[in-house]
């Protein structure tokens, strides 16, 4: 039947069909949407140039519609309708003529249906097509049926906009006709005119609605504007909802604003171009939302893969479902064959990107089968203010963004397999990523092949802005990358101004079965601020490839709650067998670099600075075979902090095998010394850097303007026969407590270096204490090596401000035949107190290391130093295991004078309830206690004692005197003594005091030189007299009461003398 206007109805065949919201047609039924059957209905209007009217032409065989007419201009032409539906069975097929460009609009109120196909020149060969470009524009909207699809060599482009821009001046307008201007110029843009939003039908979900749409091919735009539903409900602009659109290996272009302005779709030289621009040059105030949900899915596989991009304000991609649950919502744009991906397979820039319930974005390599070469992936590039990636589906596939080379047949042999592809690269810039519940962003590479297995891509995330922020947590939730055989995994690189991984979330690398052995699978993660609770940070290969190395860099990093960061190699050869493990793989570095690294801000002070924090059960961990090179974990910060359980793998660092190198360095400037450091501040911590077999154990350097410890400990030990490593610690005030420990020690033969060095500047701080040891053991060694030098001193070797050793046991001892080394604190006031000790012991040959104070002021409480030679060492014998023979260590010397080391005295020294010990238990030299003072050296309960024992004497001069040179000694209930029990010559004593004061008001004082009963030495000389040490005389007096002045002998040695001078009054 004809119809006015030379438009056309054709009733097709009733049936029903179940759609989703937006068709014209619709009535509602539960939650799917039921419609009656589309009829076609292509009716032109009269609003083109009289003459130029398009004409409609049903033909039953097809069914086809051709669309004759029209107004030709140029290359351009124009068709105007008032209505145009297409049946699922029917073809709307535009005539080509000689057009370049085939514009047609709808006038009219309705929506336009687009269940069937729409093509140019179909009725002809394919050779004799026209390869215009096919414009259609319907201001209230476009709704694609399930079975719609094109047909046409060039471009489709749809859209809901006002007009079509010329890109000369010129205008084809659906809203209001009255004002075209037909020009042979291309088009350029479409314009959105109208200040409201479209009205759309009440049943409209979208402007323009995509239930199904195969573009076949040809390069396709859609651009919508979000609409308004009566009751001014806004809908997105474009959804794909309950079917596919689709493009194999084609472009799929999407856009969707929200107010007027022009989307323009020329490139910068004015060509047609379906990569559409950056949406934020467009100029609109507001951009629209594209949606996919209940299985929308946009797909442009094939070989090679083709491009998807979108544009707009928000993307919404959801999985959740209730039509098909094995099914979500995605977009695809896969390789499938052996074509490599010519460029970026997923371009998304939006305000808004929010991926949940199993929505996916994916741009896999996947070949046909196994025993074809297999192309390579395209890239995934997203730009978005906000990434929101949440949860999965209910196959419990996850939300998120993949890039991937996949393998197919596995039942084909691998000599049979040729190439495998790389997976493509993952690009995000945002200034807010959340990863949530199990939100997944990944590059794999899984396809192994017989002459190369794939890499996997990067995944590279970059701020657009100051203050972005990614945040990964739940467990789950995590970003990786992994490769299989030869092929490498992609790093992950991140870029923030904060990040935080928590939860049981996790960020990795991993070459499995991997044989690679280049730097590749790297972890970096650079951010003003970084928070880890309860997250893992792993790269590790199962092969003999390489694991990737990991970098931290921040201003601030909190690290609490069980957070392991790792860098792994496990070998595929037995344990042990070597010759089975062609290549051992190396485990990677794990370097931490930032300004300010802080501790449990509840329990240790800060000063308003970034912190990092580690807290209970966190860990860092190295790992490796042994013999392998070694490997340096370094934290740079202006001020750490940690709270570690120190027990197995749970600590702070940890590096095995051939141990390296840690390094914490903060921030301090001074003139010989620049550091990054503020406050290092460490709590129940274990940094280790321990060595196994032949390996020397690692230093550990901490570099802050303040550092303290509490229950820490630090260990560079060798447990095989190498050498044990360097403590070394240069800070302007450090404080230690509560059982804290620092361990070098080797059971080698061979020297240790000088392990333990404390260098600290004068310091600023207004507080009483510069340093606070806690009961610590210091350079043990067990072995025949000698023990290391342990140095607390300023920064260049200049004084320290104050040293305060609580509670304290520094040791600087050895088990075995070697030497121990010295202890030297140099400082302007060094205050030691509660059981502290220091020990410079040796059991065996060697000598007892020195304690050497360069002090401005002394004093020491409830202390013991101690510098002494054992010497008793077991014998080899079967019969007799508790045998024991003497040994010839000497005992080192006790040296209390000046700072810096120079021959000008301290100045006030007092001991309580102290003692200064020096003695060599063996047959050495005894070792000798030197004080000297410019102003008062007080003993209050203390000892000073130089002991020698057995051996031979070969000086003329004993060994094992006590001098002290000071203008006023003060000694109560306190001794002063040197001694023998064996074959040696007991020292001597000698004051050189202006002023001594002698009393026993508790128990008697005691001056003496002795040689005990059953030895065969000389007792010592007591020498006091009114004189500096090189012979000045002074004027004082010296006063004995209660105190006993002696030197006797009473084994079969001869006693010694008593030398008494002084020009002023000596009281008894």
């Amino acid at each position: 039947m004809k119809r006015p206007n030379n438009g056309w109805h054709f009733l097709c065949k009733p049936k029903l069909r179940s759609l989703m919201a937006g068709c014209f047609f619709f009535f509602s039924c539960g939650p799917s949407i039921i419609l009656a059957q589309v009829r076609t209905s292509i009716i032109p209007d009269t609003t083109l140039p009289v003459g130029y009217n398009s004409v409609v032409v049903p033909l039953t065989s097809g069914p086809r519609f051709d669309i004759k007419g029209g107004r030709l201009v140029g290359t351009n032409l124009f068709h105007s309708f008032s209505d145009f539906q297409v049946d699922a069975n029917d073809t709307a097929n535009f005539y080509g003529q000689k057009a370049s460009n085939i514009l047609s609009r709808v006038t009219g109120p309705n929506p336009s249906n687009l269940f069937g196909t729409l093509g140019v020149d179909t009725h002809l060969a394919e050779a004799n097509r026209s390869s215009a470009n096919l414009f259609f524009l319907n201001p209230n909207g476009v709704v694609f049926g399930p079975d719609a699809n094109l047909d046409l060599k060039g471009s489709f482009y749809v859209s809901n906009a006002d007009a079509i821009h010329l890109s000369a001046p010129g205008i084809f307008h659906a809203s209001d006709p009255s004002q075209d201007l037909l020009t042979t110029s291309p088009p350029s843009a479409f314009g959105f005119l109208n200040a409201p939003a479209p009205s759309l039908a009440a049943e409209s979900s979208a402007a323009i609605s995509v239930l199904g749409l195969d573009a076949k091919g040809s390069p396709l735009v859609v651009v919508g504007r979000d609409g308004l539903l009566p009751g001014r409900f806004k809908v997105p602009g474009v959804e794909v909802r309950e079917g596919t659109l689709q493009n194999s290996g084609g472009v799929i272009a999407i856009a969707s604003v929200n107010s007027t302005g022009n989307v323009p779709l020329t490139n910068a030289a004015g060509v047609l171009d379906p990569n559409l621009s950056n949406p934020l040059t467009w100029g609109f105030p507001s951009l629209g939302e594209v949606k996919l949900q209940k299985n929308g899915v946009i797909r442009v596989n094939g070989d090679p893969g083709g491009s998807v991009y979108i544009r707009g304000g928000r993307l919404t991609i959801d999985g959740t479902t209730d039509v098909d649950p094995s099914n979500s919502s995605k977009i695809q744009a896969r390789t499938l064959g052996e074509k490599n991906h010519l460029g970026t397979a997923i371009d998304i820039l939006v305000n808004d990107l929010s991926i949940s319930g199993g929505g996916q974005l994916s741009a896999n390599a996947e070949g046909i089968s196994d025993i074809e070469k297999q192309g390579n992936a395209g890239e995934i590039k997203i730009s978005a203010d906000r990434i929101t990636i949440d949860g999965q589906d209910q196959n419990n596939d996850p939300s998120g963004i993949f890039n991937r080379s996949l393998r197919n047949n596995l039942t084909v042999p691998q000599e049979m397999r040729i190439i495998g592809g790389n997976g493509g690269a993952i690009t995000i810039r945002t200034n807010n990523l959340t990863i949530t519940n199990g939100g997944t962003i990944a590059t794999e590479s899984t396809k192994r092949g017989k002459e190369n297995s794939g890499n996997a891509g990067s995944v590279s995330i970059s701020p657009l802005g100051i203050n972005a922020k990614v945040t990964i947590s739940g467990e789950g939730s995590k970003i990786y990358s992994e490769s299989q055989s030869s092929g490498f995994p992609g790093e992950i690189n991140i870029t923030s101004h904060k990040f935080s991984l928590t939860n049981n979330a996790e960020l990795t690398t991993a070459n499995v079965n991997g044989s690679n052995t280049s730097a590749e699978g790297n972890i970096s993660i650079s951010a003003d601020r970084i928070q880890l609770s309860d997250a893992k940070i792993d790269t590790s290969t199962s092969g003999t490839g390489k694991a990737g190395d990991i970098l931290l860099q921040a201003n601030f990093i909190n690290l609490e709650n069980g957070v392991s960061i790792s860098s792994q190699s496990t070998n595929m050869g037995n344990e042990g067998d070597v010759a089975l493990q062609s290549k051992p793989g190396s485990a990677g570095n794990i370097k931490i670099q930032t300004q300010t690294l802080t501790s449990n801000i509840k329990t240790i002070p800060t000063t308003g600075l970034p912190e990092l924090v580690m807290d209970s059960q966190s860990g860092l961990l190295v790992s490796q075979p042994l013999g392998d090179s070694p490997k340096v974990v370094e934290i740079s910060s202006s001020s750490l902090g940690a709270e570690i359980t120190p027990v197995g793998r749970a600590d702070s660092v940890i590096i095995s095998g051939n141990a390296g190198n840690i390094k914490i360095q903060g921030e301090m400037t001074t003139p010989e010394v620049s550091l990054p450091s503020d406050r290092v501040s460490l709590f129940a911590t274990l940094l280790n850097s321990n060595s196994q077999g032949s390996g020397n154990g690692g230093d550990i350097t901490v570099q802050a303007k303040n550092f303290d410890v509490n229950e820490t400990t630090f260990s560079a030990v060798s447990n095989g026969t190498g050498d044990s490593g360097d403590l070394l610690f240069q800070t302007d005030t450090f404080f230690s407590k509560n059982q804290s420990a620092f361990l070098t020690s080797s059971n080698a033969t061979t020297n240790l270096r000088d392990q333990f060095t404390i260098a600290t500047g004068s310091s600023s701080f207004s507080k009483l204490f510069g340093f606070l040891f806690g009961i610590s053991r210091v350079s043990f060694t067990p072995g025949d090596g000698n023990s290391g030098n342990i140095t607390i001193e300023g920064i260049a070797s200049t004084a320290a401000k104050n040293v305060v050793l609580d509670s304290t046991d520094v040791n600087a001892s050895v088990l075995g035949g070697g030497t121990a080394n010295d202890i030297t604190v140099t400082a302007e006031n060094l205050f030691l107190r509660n059981q502290t000790a220091l020990l410079a012991r040796t059991a065996g040959r060697g000598s007892g290391g020195n304690i050497i104070f360069n002090v401005g002021n002394l004093d020491a409480s409830q202390t013991s130093i101690v510098a002494n030679s054992t010497g008793v060492n077991k014998t080899i014998d079967g019969s007799n295991p508790n045998a024991r023979f003497l040994t010839d260590g000497k005992a080192g010397n006790v040296v209390i004078r000046g700072k810096g080391g120079e021959e000008s005295s301290a100045n006030k020294i007092t001991l309580k309830k102290t003692d200064l010990t020096t003695e060599a238990l063996g047959t050495g030299e005894g070792g000798s206690i030197d004080i000297q003072t410019v102003d008062t050296l007080t003993l209050t309960n203390a000892t000073l004692s130089a002991d020698v024992h057995n051996g031979v004497n070969a000086s003329a001069e004993p060994t094992g005197n006590v001098a002290v040179t000071a203008p006023v000694l003060i000694l109560t209930d306190s001794e002063i003594t040197a001694q023998t029990t064996g074959e040696r010559h007991a020292g001597d004593v000698t004051l050189n005091v202006a002023q001594l004061t002698a009393t026993g008001p508790g128990q008697r004082s005691v001056i003496s030189s002795s040689s005990t009963s059953g030895a065969t030495g000389n007792a010592g000389n007591v020498i006091i007299q009114d004189q500096t040490a090189d012979g000045s005389p002074v004027t004082g007096a010296i006063s004995l009461t209660q105190t006993d002045l002696t030197t006797e002998a009473l084994g079969t040695g001869e006693g010694g003398s008593i030398d008494i001078q002084t020009v002023d009054t000596l009281t008894l």
